[in-house]
């Protein structure tokens, strides 16, 4: 899936500032993120970008925590 540059740069900067904070699980996260993405390509009133960046972020350290 395609992203944003500024999306993944914001929440690249948000996961280097969120280490091992607990959360949801990776499969979740997934999902979270998926229906965020697809919010956004849809223009959809209730999207929100800072959610979607905090979900992006805890991917990334899930994903880092979990290679």
């Amino acid at each position: 899936m395609r992203r944003p540059k500024l999306l993944i740069a914001a929440a690249r900067e948000a996961a280097s500032r969120m280490r091992n904070r607990q959360g949801l699980s990776l499969d979740m996260l997934e999902e979270r993120e998926e229906h965020l993405n697809i919010s956004r390509r849809a223009r959809a009133a209730d999207y929100d970008v800072v959610q979607h960046v905090e979900v992006l972020a805890r991917l990334l350290v899930a994903r880092r925590a979990k290679a």
